[in-house]
């Protein structure tokens, strides 16, 4: 089975990433405030319970430089997780071709529900893909900490 999704002079759309990859996200997750405190171990456990990953990638060298996952129950719900793009990378449209390539992904068709959580500022930027406000006023309730 193939984890290349596309490619393109640009970029490589995967769905699995290698050590080398792994070590990229690491470095990206790092600067996030969700993840500022994960080490390895942690990622490559995350990486193992993900139901869809997906990575833009410099076909060039191999670096990732933008990311997400996706947890999915198969039916009801799926909920896209740590859509992000690498510092340097920003501003080049690698978010808009991550989601675009991420919203066609078969595991996410006939999902009722896809959802995602992000900042007031970055909102807009999601609409693009049919995401909006639910308008249930819910509370996301977080229990911070590393489990033991």
């Amino acid at each position: 089975m193939t984890t290349q999704l596309m490619e393109t002079p640009a970029y490589t759309l995967v769905k699995t990433l290698d050590d080398s990859q792994i070590l990229d996200l690491q470095d990206m997750v790092r600067k996030e405030w969700w993840t500022r405190d994960r080490d390895l171990d942690d990622i490559e456990r995350m990486l193992a319970k993900c139901d869809l990953i997906h990575g833009v990638v410099d076909p060039q060298t191999g670096e990732l430089l933008a990311f997400c996952r996706a947890l999915i129950d198969g039916v009801f719900k799926a909920v896209l997780f740590d859509v992000i793009v690498a510092e340097k990378s920003r501003n080049a449209g690698l978010g808009r071709i991550l989601m675009d390539s991420l919203m066609e992904r078969p595991e996410l068709r006939g999902i009722a529900h896809i959802e995602l959580y992000c900042k007031p500022g970055v909102a807009e930027f999601y609409q693009k893909w049919g995401f909006a406000d639910d308008g249930q006023r819910l509370t996301l309730m977080r229990r911070e900490g590393k489990p033991s």
